[in-house]
């Protein structure tokens, strides 16, 4: 696991866990019945976005997951999107897809390393809305992934974390001699 949130903490302004907050009003990124509520309209794009700062250079098999929900409020020509914050401030799209409805789904995203810009700075979910209360809600965020070593030829490979050996206890010392 890079980086997981489940959100499940009392209604807040504030998101917290490391996310970054772009938003109209202090409560248009926010906690909202143990989710992630992105909602309303700025005049610049995006209208409200969760930022996440995380490096992911030194893996590889990403995975990203969430589970989410429009509002029945939002229309077929506001727009959900998941990619990256650039080092501009400008935002750079890996996945997006059409809001209008109430039903929660589940997205499951394979990232490549070409699938990542080179000047990025953050992982960004996003939505661009017409009006005012247009809600989105994410839910079990995961980003997982396979630290990779560099071989000499310059291949990859995936390493599992090392099992780690216990101590023995100094009662079991004593007793062995």
């Amino acid at each position: 696991i890079i980086f997981s949130h489940d959100f499940e903490r009392a209604n807040n302004d504030a998101v917290t866990n490391n996310w970054l907050e772009l938003e109209k009003d202090s409560n248009d990124v926010a906690l909202y019945q143990q989710q992630l509520r992105l909602r309303d309209n700025r005049t610049e794009e995006p209208s409200a976005a969760a930022i996440q700062a995380v490096s992911l250079e030194t893996y590889v098999d990403i995975q990203l997951s969430f589970d989410w929900r429009a509002t029945s409020s939002t229309e077929p020509s506001d727009t959900l999107f998941v990619g990256w914050q650039l080092q501009d401030d400008s935002f750079s799209s890996l996945w997006n897809t059409a809001l209008g409805g109430s039903s929660f789904e589940s997205l499951s995203l394979d990232i490549t390393h070409e699938d990542i810009p080179t000047n990025y700075t953050a992982l960004a979910i996003w939505i661009e809305v017409g009006s005012a209360n247009e809600t989105v809600y994410i839910d079990n965020f995961l980003l997982s992934g396979e630290l990779a070593t560099e071989l000499p030829d310059g291949e990859n490979e995936t390493t599992e974390p090392s099992a780690q050996v216990p101590e023995p206890s100094s009662l079991a010392l004593l007793l062995a001699s």
